[in-house]
C-alpha cells in the first residue's frame, strides 16, 4: 500500500470514531425530557435496592448526572453506573472496596 491508502483508511477510521463517539453521547442522554430540557436516565440496583431516575447532561469535559440532593458529578464509565453506584448502592459499593 502506497501512502494515499494509508491515509485514506486513517481517515476513513477517524470519521468513524468520531460518529461512534457521537452517536454513543446520543443514546446515552435516553429519550426522556424535563421541563428544563434536560435528558433523563433510570438506574436499577444490582442488590434489589431499586430504581433512580436522573436528568444528564453534556458538560466541558464530558457527561454528568445529577445526584438527590443537586449536585451535578461527571459520569465515571457511564452515567448508568455512576447513578447507581452515588445513590442505591452506595453502602454496597462502599463494602465492595472494603470500606466500614
Amino acid at each position: 500500500m502506497d501512502f494515499k491508502k494509508y491515509a485514506a483508511l486513517w481517515l476513513a477510521g477517524m470519521v468513524g470514531a468520531a460518529l461512534l463517539i457521537g452517536t454513543a453521547g446520543a443514546s446515552l442522554a435516553g429519550s426522556k425530557y424535563g421541563s428544563r430540557g434536560y435528558s433523563y436516565i433510570t438506574a436499577q440496583s444490582k442488590y434489589g435496592n431499586g430504581t433512580i431516575s436522573a436528568p444528564v447532561r453534556s458538560a466541558q469535559y464530558g457527561w454528568q448526572v445529577r445526584l438527590p440532593g443537586g449536585v451535578w458529578i461527571y459520569c465515571e464509565l457511564n452515567c448508568f453506573q455512576t447513578l447507581r453506584d452515588q445513590t442505591v448502592d452506595f453502602y454496597e459499593v462502599i463494602g465492595e472496596y472494603g470500606g466500614s
